[in-house]
């Protein structure tokens, strides 16, 4: 068996089969290198690459196949002659040229095919576990330790974290996990500012938010002169893998310092930072004044945990410092309209469109995810929910780890798609179970509660109340709904048990009667239990004849479920006569108009209260549409 593998290798020499095949593999690899390179930037489809490389696999074998039958020779290609007898190949022995033609081409083509895959095979990249799936590094900031004894100095905790976060995220190759997720891990915007954050709560928070690396640092000063140092860490083993320190002099360079270690951390991440794009400046925090950046911060952090009107105290502080400070007007804007849809108040519209007017000015300068912001605001006050739908996705395409999912759960609820709005609101539910427990934000339990109502799952609508009561227990708004949730199903024992306890969590915090009356009809008007409702409404108006919100909510059930259309039209005309300008009561009226068959008076009544309501509402937007259509019908 020896002797015929023997004369087998021989026979492959003899035909140059070895040789050939050596050749064609390492002229593979070089082309397949290059071609990798070369195609896609020719504007090549990814599946030429592919194709070429399948057609030098089949390729291979048939080399093998003709290097065997035929020989190359200076009189061109000829077939192979069959190998001697073994006696006489004895005495006519073949003299073998080392140094041939043929055998430095394989040498350098080896020496070349080596060169290529030395990188890719025997260098071990450290940094490659480090990337997601998506090929990009995944980088959590965590809040810098103050280390230095001037408590000044504890606002920049926050604030290099937040320099960080907007500087790194302008790179196409990292995915950096935001502010407001991060901050809202912490727990609460007081511990932003306790340098708290440990080594392995870090770590802990980072592996939440998937982020394979998190850049933990710390704030010294000695002298006059600031040091920031940064650490990369690897989220998973916890191991330090890279360090980096800046010096400066105090808080007059502290945005320098904090532009050198964004920039010493891309460049160690072997990016490209596109510092020639003219956007490029847009997306940086546009000011120069640390002043006007420390108001911005804890505004920021106060607009993150709801409170909007202290949130623009400081807004209005940093702009008054630098008026051109584009990120502090544009959370102005935002928590204006967050206050407009919250209040009704027509004040704060007319502010917030006078901000968002001057960041339309300055568009093309800002960064693309806060350009889709104020587009989207934009399409809020437009009252086109689809563009808003738009912008929000593409928000959600460049940052899957973002607080927007919920934003467009909501958004597809405005528009009555509740089937549409659960995976965004379920996706937002399970980002937090992933992060741990959050913030209190019950709507990201109610939201949900609500859709699967309207779908009917109740089983699951009270699966997310019970998880939401397992984190926030008392909690007032998911009581409510949870109990809507009993009454609507007939579960007579357990909506008294819960509505017994959402009367004593309303008078534990202190609520009047009239007010806990009022809550109480409106639960049992969502639960479609508009007897009860009348009842409790009614009661509620003998006691406070003047209650506004009693005669809406009794108006509003006598007319659209046309129990009695004259009186709630009365009702109707009573909160008109109080307030001329109240939308909601004006659709009401077009409603009960419309019942009664009084289209046109109903259209034009709905269409001025369209003009005048600030934002995009489904059951208005569709009467109007109803009218509209038997207007045209009856011309």
């Amino acid at each position: 068996m020896p002797n015929k593998l023997s004369r087998f290798w021989q026979e492959l020499k003899r035909r140059k089969v070895i040789k050939a095949a050596t050749m064609y593999a390492a002229t593979a690899v070089i082309i397949i290198d290059v071609s990798a390179n070369a195609l896609p930037r020719l504007g090549l489809p990814d599946w030429t690459v592919t194709f070429l490389i399948i057609l030098l696999i089949v390729g291979f074998p048939i080399t093998l196949i003709l290097s065997w039958i035929f020989d190359l020779t200076p009189k061109g290609m000829e077939k192979t002659e069959k190998i001697q007898p073994e006696a006489e190949s004895v005495n006519t022995p073949v003299k073998q040229k080392l140094f041939s033609i043929s055998n430095l081409i394989i040498v350098i083509l080896l020496t070349v095919v080596c060169i290529l895959l030395y990188p890719r095979v025997f260098r071990k990249n450290r940094l490659e576990n480090l990337k997601d799936d998506t090929g990009r590094y995944s980088i959590a900031v965590m809040p810098f330790q103050n280390m230095t004894s001037d408590t000044l100095w504890n606002i920049w905790q926050a604030g290099i974290m937040n320099e960080l976060i907007t500087k790194l995220s302008n790179s196409g190759e990292l995915s950096v996990r935001s502010y407001e997720v991060t901050n809202a891990l912490l727990g609460s915007s007081d511990q932003m500012n306790q340098a708290s954050v440990s080594f392995s709560s870090a770590g802990e928070i980072s592996r939440r938010l998937e982020a394979n690396t998190f850049i933990l640092g710390a704030i010294k000063s000695a002298g006059g002169m600031v040091r920031i140092n940064a650490h990369l860490i690897d989220s998973k083993t916890e191991e330090i893998y890279k360090t980096f320190q800046i010096d400066g002099r105090g808080e007059e360079e502290i945005f320098n310092v904090t532009d050198s270690l964004a920039s010493l951390v891309r460049d160690y991440l072997e990016i490209q930072v596109l510092m020639e794009d003219p956007s490029f400046t847009g997306l940086e925090v546009t000011t120069q004044s640390p002043e006007a950046f420390r108001y911005y911060i804890e505004g920021q952090k106060l607009f993150t945990f709801f409170e909007w009107e202290s949130s623009i105290e400081f807004f209005d502080r940093a702009l008054e410092i630098d008026s051109l400070f584009s990120s502090a007007l544009f959370q102005k804007a935002w928590a204006y309209h967050n206050m407009v849809e919250r209040n009704n108040d027509l004040e704060m519209l007319e502010k917030s469109k006078g901000c968002m007017q001057q960041l339309l000015t300055r568009l093309d300068e800002l960064p693309l995810n806060m350009q889709l912001l104020i587009r989207y605001l934009k399409s809020d006050f437009d009252k086109d929910p689809y563009a808003g739908i738009k912008y929000i996705e593409r928000i959600l395409e460049d940052d899957p780890f973002s607080i927007y999912w919920w934003q467009q759960g909501r958004n597809y609820i405005r528009v009555g798609q509740y089937q549409k709005a659960v995976p965004y609101l379920e996706k937002m539910l399970d980002l937090f179970q992933q992060w741990g427990e959050g913030p209190g934000w019950t709507v990201l339990y109610t939201d949900p509660g609500l859709c699967y109502h309207e779908l009917g799952n109740h089983k699951r609508e009270n699966e997310i109340y019970e998880y939401g009561l397992s984190l926030n227990p008392d909690n007032l708004s998911i009581v409510f709904f949870q109990t809507i949730c009993a009454l609507s199903q007939g579960d007579q024992s357990r909506s008294t048990t819960l509505l017994n306890s959402y009367r004593n969590i309303l008078e534990a915090q202190g609520a009047s009667n009239n007010r806990i009356d009022f809550r109480t009809g409106l639960i049992y008007g969502w639960a479609e239990r508009y007897e009860k409702a009348l009842e409790i409404f009614r009661d509620l108006l003998r006691k406070d004849p003047g209650h506004s919100g009693a005669v809406f909510q009794i108006a509003s059930i006598l007319i659209e479920q046309e129990m009695d259309l004259q009186e709630g039209m009365s009702l109707v005309e009573q909160l008109l006569a109080d307030n001329p300008g109240d939308w909601d009561a004006m659709v009401l009226k077009g409603m009960g108009l419309y019942k009664q068959d009084r289209i046109g008076e109903a259209h034009r009544i709905l269409s001025e209260a369209w003009d005048l309501r600030p934002y995009y509402d489904h059951q208005h937007y569709q009467l109007l549409n109803e009218t509209e259509s038997a207007v045209a019908s009856r011309q």
